[in-house]
């Protein structure tokens, strides 16, 4: 190409040049590529990885007992978050090892597209799980109230008087004197 370039093509037209161009992209592009989805399948693989390791350890705490952040968590919950962390593992065993066999001439066989989207299925599984609030358990109400307004309520049945001078008589009505 380099002695084309400088002997033939030096009083070639722009036209020639674009095509000679597009022969050489035709088998360098593809090598592009393949370098280019190499790196990306390993950062999906590496964020796979993570995911998976972060779910297994919400998965143990929540077998184990250890924390009352899982006690709300019922077994349909655990089974669906068990599945979803096997499955993933399970996928990712998968692709590692397509990866590992496959030739560096060739298209991995499984696209990094793919991974994350593996990634994304196993985050929208767990996440409403780890996120399930606790349900809230009612509790009764404080007594607020001030020793005064305990006394006055204790006192329903009738006015409290603290007063031991007032009389009786005097609240009670009198007889008219008639003459």
């Amino acid at each position: 190409m380099e002695d084309w370039l400088y002997d033939e093509g030096s009083d070639k037209m722009k036209n020639v040049y674009s095509q000679k161009i597009d022969e050489i992209k035709k088998y360098g592009e593809p090598i592009k590529e393949r370098k280019r989805e190499f790196e990306d399948s390993k950062v999906a693989i590496r964020e796979l990885e993570i995911a998976i390791q972060l779910a297994n350890k919400h998965l143990d705490l929540a077998l184990s007992k250890e924390s009352a952040k899982y006690d709300h968590w019922v077994k349909e919950d655990v089974d669906k978050f068990a599945g979803a962390v096997k499955d993933g593992g399970e996928y990712l065993d998968m692709v590692r090892q397509a990866c590992m066999t496959a030739p560096k001439h060739l298209p991995l066989p499984i696209k990094s597209a793919d991974i994350f989207k593996a990634k994304k299925t196993l985050d929208s599984t767990i996440s409403p799980i780890i996120n399930k609030p606790k349900p809230k358990v009612e509790t009764p109400p404080k007594d607020t109230t001030t020793p005064e307004e305990t006394a006055a309520k204790g006192a329903d049945n009738g006015p409290v008087n603290n007063d031991a001078t007032v009389n009786n008589h005097e609240t009670e009505p009198h007889p008219m004197e008639v003459e």
